[in-house]
């Protein structure tokens, strides 16, 4: 026997268009059970299947930012999430501003142009190949603020004379289609750099845990050639040569800060599993003596005999790390930390102590 009747499927509450979550502040934390979303009559193709629908208002007119990421519930390999976002107030006749399919990363992520006087629906969905597919509920995140001006490559900020400071935040900068991310980081914000003069310029982060920077010189196609980033040692600095007249690009990205992914994205709001770590910030840059490099001399394995006839009797070094002037280095070993004397015009190495299990 097959029967219906009105009110026999108790319907989620944004899963049709008209009854669209409202939006408030800059971010929300929400279940979603997408095995009880359906699609509607009428619904636009970019929205996907089994949608969920939010409403949203900007408060001015600019550039905004989107970010969508699962704290919980099923992963990427059993269903990509797809965004969309549309303007109209009628399902008939909504307008796709931005979309993301959802195929390249766990985190959604879209900036679009807004008009304070436009209403705007977000849409949540699965792509149509996955609507067969049982999904338990899924935790998610959402984010939402004006884009950084310098946010995309194509509008890099000028950083003007050989010496400065920009301060900032990467709160809701976005990564490009195409953009190298992975240990060079997320949230990419972009600044160009014309040199007056030749020399050592050092530029230095203040900002949120897990920055990295990223140091290009534009070649004369336009390619970029990557020819410095920052080590995370505690400093978030890079050091390199320039030429006067030369072209140089710097790029800030957000990688992992070591707390499982999540990341503080502002005052008055949670920790955001949204890429890497964000906030404010400030980029100094400034002439500097050259970096204590080291270049390659000679070679010895452990057990040796020195050209003085003494044994060589350290194992495999480690991690390696110089001091400020570049005339000590210190090394990691079986033994402890092995400590050398180093000559700076030369780059010659002499032993000068071991550290061997001292507590701290």
């Amino acid at each position: 026997e097959l029967s219906w009747a009105p009110g026999a499927r108790p319907s989620p509450g944004n899963d049709d268009f008209a009854a669209a979550a409202p939006t408030f502040g800059a971010f929300g934390i929400g279940r979603v059970a997408f095995d009880d979303m359906t699609v509607e009559h009428g619904e636009p193709p970019a929205s996907g299947v089994r949608t969920a629908w939010w409403s949203w208002q900007p408060f001015a007119d600019g550039r905004y930012t989107w970010m969508v990421d699962r704290l919980g519930g099923f992963v990427n390999d059993e269903a990509p999430l797809q965004m969309a976002v549309f303007a109209g107030t009628e399902l008939a006749a909504l307008e796709v501003v931005a979309m993301d399919e959802g195929d390249e990363t766990i985190e959604l992520q879209l900036a679009f142009d807004a008009r304070a006087d436009t209403a705007y629906r977000v849409a949540l969905g699965l792509p149509r190949d996955a609507a067969q597919t049982r999904l338990p509920p899924a935790t998610l995140l959402m984010e939402w603020g004006p884009t950084p001006g310098n946010d995309d490559f194509s509008n890099a900020a000028p950083l003007a004379g050989m010496s400065g400071s920009v301060s900032g935040s990467n709160a809701f900068a976005t990564i490009e289609k195409g953009e190298r991310t992975g240990s060079l980081g997320d949230r990419s914000l972009w600044w160009t750099f014309a040199p007056d003069e030749s020399g050592w310029i050092r530029f230095a982060l203040d900002g949120p845990g897990g920055s990295k920077l990223a140091i290009y010189r534009v070649g004369a196609d336009g390619d970029l050639e990557l020819i410095r980033t920052s080590q995370n040692l505690g400093t978030v600095a890079a050091t390199v040569q320039v030429e006067a007249g030369g072209r140089y690009v710097v790029r800030l990205g957000a990688s992992n800060d070591g707390s499982g992914g999540l990341a503080t994205i502002g005052p008055g709001q949670p920790d955001s599993a949204s890429g890497g770590a964000a906030g404010e910030f400030e980029l100094a840059w400034g002439p500097s003596d050259p970096p204590a490099l080291l270049r390659y001399v000679d070679n010895v394995a452990s057990g040796a005999t020195a050209d003085d006839g003494s044994e060589i009797e350290f194992e495999t070094l480690g991690n390696q790390a110089l001091n400020g002037d570049g005339t000590e280095l210190y090394a990691a070993s079986e033994a402890g930390i092995v400590i050398f004397a180093r000559d700076v015009a030369t780059g010659k190495l002499t032993l000068v102590d071991t550290l061997a299990n001292y507590p701290g």
